[in-house]
């Protein structure tokens, strides 16, 4: 690589990097003269087969640019900062001294580097590509895999804004079933990646995976991402605060006294006097104990393992697991669902809860013992719970959830990523993927997350 240019990060919310990579030769370090293209760079690479999957895609996948042209024989790719089609072909054949860019028209006499008939000749080989109408880089087929739902129709829309290269498509629809490397996926059935003998980069659009890393068509080598995005632990975080402050100042008592015209408040404590307890320390459990915590609410998270930097108290192991049960007034659940959380909500932690607590659930249906929790809320302790998962989901229509007056049933609504966030979530993971780097929100299978 030439000493001054770097390859820019990946962002797609800005416009493309110019980028040129030529065979062989060394090059000085030049830029390509063009009003269209400023501060082109020209860099030197080796890329034996253009058409081999992973270091094609891993190239691909490194540019901002998207309008793309490859010449295969030549092995010259070109990525412009516009649409090759909108850049003066013949005038990007001169090489010339880096300098500021001015327009073809005010180019000064004697910059133009004496002719490279090498040079010349590879540089030939982008102008000899026909004008575009349409980018010219591959499509990469993006296969989605869910027995319950449409996630095509979905989430598939996010990538015409965010990855128009990366086409989703339904199993039917699949144009090679050996070339497909990388899948979104939602509780995908048993035999889901069956007929994929290629796949590698297995992507949930939601932030829980223990249904993936449980999935008994797991090959090694697979990898596995949840989706990682800050938005996600954000309207969690919002969802979370919204019960935890109505519940700390009462809200939930004034429609009540408007119905009946009563003018009358609720004292409540100051927030450093309602302690709220995080079950988990993850993306979504560090984003709610830090607003918690910069509304002045005494917090403690429980984690499986010990946090010595975290910013708020941390604590770990069964018996301060249940100090926490027993001593806050608001107990939100956000942790993974592993063989060690199965049931941790149980009959004997709600039964420690406080008179006054409200229990918060939206981490995993399996972590919550059903009966028991209507049994604890019968007996007062706590005095409210909101349930936004459930197992299964929904519950059946008889279940005693829906209408039990001291429990808020909502339908897995604590997050709804959109479909651009969940596009720009598995092109983070399959940029890094194809590059050799492990994926945000890579799963440790081992672990369960």
């Amino acid at each position: 690589m030439l000493q001054g240019y770097t390859l820019p990060p990946f962002d797609p919310r800005q416009p493309p990097a110019a980028l040129v990579f030529l065979g062989d030769e060394t090059l000085r370090d030049q830029r390509l003269l063009s009003p269209m293209l400023p501060a082109c760079a020209v860099q030197q690479r080796r890329h034996h087969d253009l058409d081999c999957e992973r270091r094609c895609y891993g190239l691909h996948l490194a540019c901002r640019n998207r309008d793309a042209i490859v010449d295969r024989k030549g092995d010259n790719v070109f990525f412009g900062p516009q649409p090759l089609k909108q850049v003066d072909r013949d005038a990007a054949l001169s090489v010339h001294e880096p300098w500021t860019n001015p327009g073809f028209e005010e180019k000064p006499e004697g910059d133009v580097l004496p002719a490279d008939r090498t040079l010349q000749t590879r540089f030939t080989a982008l102008a000899q590509v026909p004008p575009m109408t349409e980018p010219v880089m591959e499509t990469i087929e993006l296969v989605c895999l869910c027995d319950q739902f449409d996630i095509k129709a979905d989430f598939g829309g996010g990538f015409n804004t965010v990855a128009p290269w990366i086409r989703p498509v339904r199993p039917g629809e699949v144009s090679d079933p050996i070339g497909v490397r990388h899948a979104m996926v939602f509780r995908p059935g048993p035999d889901a990646f069956t007929h994929y003998p290629n796949l590698k980069l297995v992507c949930s659009v939601g932030a829980g995976v223990d249904a993936l890393v449980a999935h008994p068509g797991l090959r090694p080598g697979m990898v596995i991402t949840r989706m990682i995005a800050p938005e996600v632990a954000e309207m969690m975080t919002a969802f979370a605060l919204w019960h935890i402050v109505g519940w700390h100042r009462q809200m939930h008592l004034y429609p009540r006294q408007q119905a009946a015209r009563t003018w009358r408040e609720y004292y409540f404590a100051a927030p450093s006097a309602f302690p709220v307890a995080v079950l988990g320390y993850g993306n979504v459990g560090r984003a709610l104990c830090e607003a918690l915590s910069r509304l002045g609410y005494s917090v403690t998270a429980f984690a499986a393992s010990p946090k010595p930097d975290a910013p708020v108290p941390v604590v770990t192991g069964h018996e301060a697991l249940n100090v926490l049960f027993e001593t806050s007034r608001a107990v939100v659940n956000v942790l993974p669902l592993t063989p060690g959380t199965v049931g941790i909500i149980s009959a004997g932690r709600l039964a420690l809860m406080r008179e006054d607590a409200i229990l918060i659930q939206i981490g995993r249906g399996q972590h919550l013992d059903d009966v028991a929790l209507l049994h604890a809320l019968d007996a007062g302790r706590p005095a409210f719970a909101v349930v936004d998962v459930t197992a299964p989901e929904p519950p059946a229509p008889d279940h005693p959830f829906w209408s039990h007056p001291k429990l808020m049933l909502t339908p897995h609504v604590a997050s709804i990523a959109s479909p651009e966030t969940v596009a720009a979530s598995i092109l983070r993971a399959m940029e890094h993927f194809e590059r050799g780097a492990a994926p945000p929100g890579v799963v440790d299978i081992a672990r369960g997350y």
